[in-house]
């Protein structure tokens, strides 16, 4: 995980933040494991509770899953966002 981008309220007992994800993962394929790119952003929220910050909600948005072995851009061509994940 890079690139954090958290603000804390003002009142000090809450915070937003966002983080990117670059992955190399192994993924379950019909003819075995494969090796993929993933890339995702988070949206986290943070509750200041008792002088420590906790997750109160985390979200995901996948951008990327790219297979290793063709790279990300292939012929030229820059990969839209993804619309299904394969499933491990």
């Amino acid at each position: 995980m890079i690139a954090p981008d958290i603000t804390v309220a003002a009142d000090g007992r809450s915070a937003r933040g966002s983080w990117y994800l670059l992955e190399p993962a192994s993924l379950a394929e019909p003819d075995g494991p494969q090796a993929f790119w993933l890339g995702s952003v988070y949206d986290i929220t943070y509750a200041n509770t008792g002088g420590r910050w906790l997750f109160k909600v985390m979200a995901i948005e996948s951008r990327l899953c790219a297979p290793h072995a063709t790279g990300w851009n292939e012929e030229g061509r820059t990969p839209s966002p993804i619309t299904k994940i394969p499933r491990l």
